[in-house]
């Protein structure tokens, strides 16, 4: 929707993207144990369909102990 009647939509999806990626990075701030089970590899990240940010998101959503585990395991 953001990108709706937008010429340049490259702009609009990268407004979005950040948007996405800094309410995942706040998610992933919290204790979810609380609220619902989890796993230690339960995290919040911000995906389009296609995939194409993947990476991107998961740098911008995750702190850099916690991607450097994912990889670690092999998770990503």
């Amino acid at each position: 929707m953001l990108d709706a009647g937008d010429a340049d939509v490259s702009a609009g999806s990268e407004i979005l993207r950040r948007l996405l990626c800094a309410v995942a990075a706040r998610l992933n701030r919290r204790d979810w144990s609380a609220t619902l089970p989890v796993t230690d590899d339960f995290v919040v990240y911000a995906v389009d369909l296609e995939l194409v940010d993947l990476e991107r998101n998961l740098t911008d959503c995750l702190p850099p102990d916690r991607l450097a585990q994912f990889r670690e395991r092999g998770l990503w």
